[in-house]
């Protein structure tokens, strides 16, 4: 698969990659019923994520999610969390601009 089309896929919710199992989607998914979104995503915006665990005593999730270039980053979901969340790939690589370099908007990431 080309770079473009992995940064396409993971900044958007209508599109889901084959190798993630198919199951069917809760109706409190967030982007259930908000076409042209996949219901089964739950959140976006990273680019591969390798390891995950939960919290046993919050019940939050730690993903650890590979970089491009040079920052790799740690994202957490915390329990509470409805998803929708954006993580940010492929605007940001961790807490840095990537697409563009420099000046993009890091304010809620």
């Amino acid at each position: 698969m080309a770079k473009h089309q992995i940064r396409s896929w993971a900044r958007s919710p209508d599109r889901c990659p084959r190798r993630v199992p198919r199951t069917s989607s809760p109706a409190s998914n967030p982007f259930v019923g908000l076409p042209p979104a996949k219901p089964e995503i739950w959140a976006y915006g990273l680019r591969n994520p390798w390891r995950f665990s939960f919290d046993g005593a919050t019940g939050d999730l730690y993903i650890a999610d590979v970089g491009q270039d040079l920052w790799e980053e740690v994202d957490v979901q915390p329990a509470a969390s409805g998803g929708g969340e954006n993580y940010g790939w492929s605007i940001l690589e961790g807490a840095h601009c990537f697409n563009p370099p420099s000046g993009c908007n890091t304010a809620g990431w």
